[in-house]
């Protein structure tokens, strides 16, 4: 261990507490671009957290590999690690940069979802939950250093892990000028939905179950 800067012998001794609770596979899916410093800090993280539980699995690729389900993935924003599910589906849910900083426990809580052992939501946040019928891709926007965005990230995943009709995406949106330009990014945490619906500000996985439910379909 202590290949990754990023992780220091505390947070990998939590992340092992953490992650024995774990009682399903998650396969981590990372792409990473050769040569580039981010891909290899994003790469050297992972292979941290890989060791932390034996029901964590990764793989790495090149964005010309042979990717599952390479189709639904962002490929034009690297790194990025994408989190499959114990049966090998992709659960929709991604993180485009490296989840380090704030963002270390928003990517915990999504292996932990995934990994079986997550928290189940009421029967009244189920409803809503499974109410959301129609197609809801969800950018968000985050910076490291954000104390909001976590919040944000850990509820849009939740929802992306409780109803397949829903994905999360997270950027690192100090990373990609282009997206700051196209989404015309000035604060996060910033949620884009289906490309048109923009939402501002600290959410919780209420709000934005109900802010889904609103998009007509």
């Amino acid at each position: 261990m202590g290949k990754s800067e990023l992780l220091t012998e505390e947070l990998i001794g939590q992340l092992e507490s953490l992650f024995s609770k774990l009682n399903q596979e998650v396969k981590l899916v990372a792409v990473l671009a050769e040569g580039e410093n981010k891909s290899e800090e994003l790469g050297r993280f992972l292979d941290d957290i890989v060791e932390t539980s034996t029901f964590l699995k990764l793989k790495k690729y090149k964005k010309e590999d042979d990717i599952e389900y390479k189709e639904k993935l962002d490929l034009n924003h690297l790194p990025s690690v994408h989190l499959f599910a114990k049966d090998d589906s992709y659960t929709g849910i991604s993180f485009h940069g490296i989840p380090g900083g704030k963002e270390l426990n928003s990517f915990a809580a999504a292996i932990m979802n995934c990994g079986g052992a997550g928290q189940a939501p009421d029967k009244f946040l189920k409803r809503s939950i499974d109410s959301i019928t129609g197609q809801r891709e969800i950018k968000i926007f985050v910076s490291l250093a954000c104390h909001h965005c976590p919040h944000v990230v850990a509820a849009c995943q939740k929802l992306a892990y409780l109803n397949q009709n829903v994905q999360a995406h997270v950027y690192d949106a100090n990373l990609y000028p282009d997206l700051i330009e196209k989404y015309k990014i000035e604060r996060v945490p910033m949620m884009v939905v289906n490309d048109t619906h923009i939402y501002y500000g600290k959410k919780s996985i209420e709000e934005v179950a109900n802010l889904l439910n609103m998009i007509k379909n």
